[in-house]
């Protein structure tokens, strides 16, 4: 079931994306998603990075909304990166390292400041936003690879198609969610602890 029924004019969408602008670039500034993306053995520790802090946050995401929207279900989660982490491990065995998160502390700490929906909506706006920038990085990944078929790219490729009206939807969903104030300044903290989880776990590290 699509999430796209009627709109009550919220401004919770557009909210959440003019306070979170700025972080968003720097998040992406802070990437480099050529080197995240240069190999198969690249590729498989961003795969290993995707599973470790999205999980947790899939985890949020469906026990705030799983029961009361159906169309939770059928959304990119880390479930996909672990589907092609799998298949690229078992097709390059003993090809490349995982890089270990063992030294990190565990993913759901990362998330102790979620308190209720308004938070876990503002995860699920970052989350589902990225599905949009991943149609780019899966064509980067599968020229850097020579081709499609060197290594699964579930993940990446989002919801294919239908990733912009997936997008579009979401976003009316949001509107219709976020009715006062208050949520939405809560929803915008929680996008915004969400981008900087995002860029710490991925971003470039000297």
């Amino acid at each position: 079931m699509s999430p796209l029924t009627e709109n009550n004019k919220s401004d919770a969408s557009s909210a959440l994306k003019s306070a979170t602008d700025d972080l968003h670039r720097q998040v992406e500034e802070s990437i480099d998603w050529r080197a995240n993306l240069g190999d198969l053995r690249a590729y498989q520790q961003f795969l290993t990075k995707i599973c470790y802090f999205i999980s947790p946050a899939d985890r949020i995401i469906e026990e705030y909304f799983g029961v009361l929207e159906s169309w939770v279900a059928s959304r990119r989660t880390a479930a996909w990166a672990q589907s092609d982490l799998g298949e690229l491990t078992a097709k390059y065995i003993g090809a490349a390292h995982i890089e270990s998160c063992d030294d990190q502390p565990p993913a759901d700490e990362l998330y102790r400041w979620v308190k209720g929906p308004a938070d876990a909506a503002g995860i699920l706006y970052v989350l589902e936003g990225s599905t949009m920038g991943s149609l780019f990085l899966c064509n980067l990944a599968c020229t850097n690879f020579d081709s499609s078929a060197d290594a699964p790219v579930k993940f990446l490729s989002a919801y294919g198609k239908g990733t912009a009206r997936r997008w579009q939807e979401t976003k009316l969903w949001l509107d219709r969610f976020l009715t006062t104030e208050d949520e939405v300044a809560t929803a915008v903290s929680a996008a915004r602890r969400m981008f900087q989880i995002y860029g710490g776990q991925l971003s470039s590290r000297a």
